[in-house]
């Protein structure tokens, strides 16, 4: 896959720069933020922590712009290094972001939090525009933002479209499965049938995090039904089709009593290890973002496999924004946690290192 090679071997490169274990431990003893980031400039983050000190005093902030301007930058050298089906692929996979950020914003509409509110929960990844995101989080309400959307050609307003015309009273729950299994629809038909190794990484996962999507919506049901907005409703309008855990298996899951008792119906998954770990904390803390936090390292650990097991194709820049991503949430947990004052062995134990 020659195609492959100028991007690929770019990369290697930037996930040999990655910051290690050590390093890691070493920043989560700094005495202060300011501290850290002096720190940071030794480091590959160095353009990123100077150009957040020109742009903005407040401390904290400094340390988003500087890991919001990093992964964008990353992103962006991505999408230069491929063209053609690689640059097709990344798209697709960068679509999840997309996705992920507009229901952010309706979401965000729809509980009237203000346009800065929205911001500040924007992911840095996608192929959407700071702009246009921008522009939407601005809206007055949901119609407001969804108009826009139309009339932006934003291929996501169809769905939502088809949902206002199918149901009278939508709740944010029906918006983020209608925007779910729209996507998925298309992603996973468009690999399913074809035998080719990229074209076989890419199914695998979309339906692995539309498994991880189901789980946590089997969770939240076994949980919490009336609160999330399911009462009186089936859990089939909230199930994502195309996973690798059928549909029947998780209908027979959600009607356990405990999620415990679910996880026991897990065992035949990839994920029963993963879930097994969590139970004891979500026990202790009754917090189903143990879950969530759990499948979303799982996640990531999966997709950082890919740079070794597909060295030549799809699987090198896919396992370098698994990286990356993993980078900055540890940076970010450091930063924070010298922020509030945590014990420095604390902030290293909370550290997840997922290669």
């Amino acid at each position: 896959m020659s195609y492959y090679e100028y991007g690929n071997t770019r990369l290697r490169v930037r996930i040999s720069q990655l910051i290690p274990r050590k390093i890691m431990d070493s920043l989560a003893e700094s005495s202060n933020v300011e501290t850290f980031l002096s720190a940071l400039l030794k480091t590959t983050y160095k353009a990123a922590v100077e150009r957040a000190y020109a742009l903005v005093d407040d401390r904290m902030q400094r340390v988003e712009e500087t890991f919001d301007f990093d992964i964008d930058k990353s992103v962006k050298n991505i999408q230069k290094y491929y063209e053609g089906q690689p640059a097709h692929l990344i798209e697709l996979f960068l679509a999840q972001f997309d996705l992920t950020n507009i229901f952010t914003i309706l979401k965000g509409l729809f509980f009237n939090q203000s346009s800065d509110e929205i911001k500040r929960s924007l992911q840095p990844l996608g192929n959407m525009s700071r702009p246009i995101l921008f522009l939407l989080a601005g809206s007055v309400d949901y119609s407001d933002a969804l108009n826009k959307m139309v009339s932006l050609q934003i291929a996501y307003a169809q769905p939502l479209i088809d949902l206002r015309r199918k149901k009278k009273n939508i709740f944010v729950i029906d918006i983020e499965h209608c925007l779910q299994q729209w996507q998925w629809d298309q992603d996973v038909a468009e690999f399913e049938q074809k035998e080719d190794e990229d074209s076989q990484i890419m199914s695998a996962i979309f339906k692995m995090q539309i498994d991880c999507f189901n789980l946590l919506m089997v969770f939240q049901f076994i949980e919490g039904g009336e609160e999330m907005e399911f009462e009186q409703r089936n859990i089939n309008d909230f199930l994502l089709e195309h996973g690798t855990i059928s549909i029947y298996a998780l209908k027979k899951i959600s009607k356990s009593k405990k999620i415990a008792d679910a996880i026991k119906l897990l065992a035949h998954t990839a994920y029963i290890e993963t879930l097994i770990e969590t139970k004891n904390r979500f026990e202790t803390t009754k917090k189903l973002s143990a879950f969530a936090t759990a499948l979303d390292l799982f996640q990531l650990r999966t997709l950082a496999k890919y740079g070794k097991q597909t060295p030549l194709g799809i699987g090198v820049p896919i396992a370098y924004l698994a990286l990356k991503r993993n980078e900055i949430r540890n940076l970010r947990w450091i930063a924070y946690g010298i922020h509030f004052g945590f014990e420095p062995q604390f902030i290293k134990n909370g550290l997840e290192m997922v290669a």
